[in-house]
């Protein structure tokens, strides 16, 4: 884990929050050019460490996630840099994006739907941060993988839980992994850690 704060700043549609990432991971906003810059980088790591059926992955999901999260106007996108140790070199993302109540979805019944149906709970002691786990099979350019998405939602605050922060990780892993895959808990481990550092900026 790293040992200095990483202050993330929206674009105005959210306040600035802090949140430890781990070590060498970086944030950026999800335009074309920061796609590039980083695929690039994450590809030249993975080579390095020999795992092209890792970098096979990424680029895959990364190319339709880019894509969908610029339709979703996502604030950040949080992902392992080109300094990330190796032990720590997830092939996953993580996304913020700001969640505003419609009359057809208050964010307020979509944490209580995820918490009825999802099984979603607190992952922090004062239940700021409501969190659940989603798990799909995806088809990218013909081929096959699953991804396990971890979802947390934090209200801003002095909205009246009308509006939230939505952090959600993707992790891309093969179809046959197993739920219970100690290499997955892992992960999933590493990420609810860091996550459970998040406090909104005074």
């Amino acid at each position: 884990m790293s040992d200095l704060r990483t202050l993330l700043r929206g674009d105005g549609a959210v306040p600035a929050f802090r949140m430890l990432l781990p070590q060498g991971w970086v944030s950026y906003r999800p335009d074309e050019q920061s796609q590039e810059e980083l695929l690039g980088a994450a590809a030249k790591r993975l080579a390095t460490a020999g795992r092209p059926d890792l970098l096979v992955q990424l680029r895959r999901h990364a190319a339709t996630a880019f894509s969908q999260l610029r339709e979703q106007r996502a604030i950040l996108v949080m992902m392992p840099g080109e300094d990330t140790p190796q032990s720590l070199f997830l092939p996953a993302t993580i996304t913020a994006v700001e969640r505003v109540s419609t009359p057809d979805a208050p964010v307020r019944e979509v944490v209580v739907d995820a918490i009825r149906r999802k099984g979603a709970k607190p992952l922090d002691d004062r239940g700021v941060i409501v969190r659940w786990l989603e798990r799909r099979d995806v088809e990218l350019d013909g081929e096959s993988s699953a991804t396990t998405s971890i979802i947390y939602v934090m209200a801003v605050p002095g909205t009246g839980r009308r509006r939230a922060l939505q952090l959600t990780a993707v992790i891309t892993h093969p179809t046959d992994l197993p739920a219970d895959d100690d290499v997955l808990e892992q992960w999933i481990a590493l990420i609810d850690a860091h996550v459970a550092t998040f406090a909104w900026e005074p």
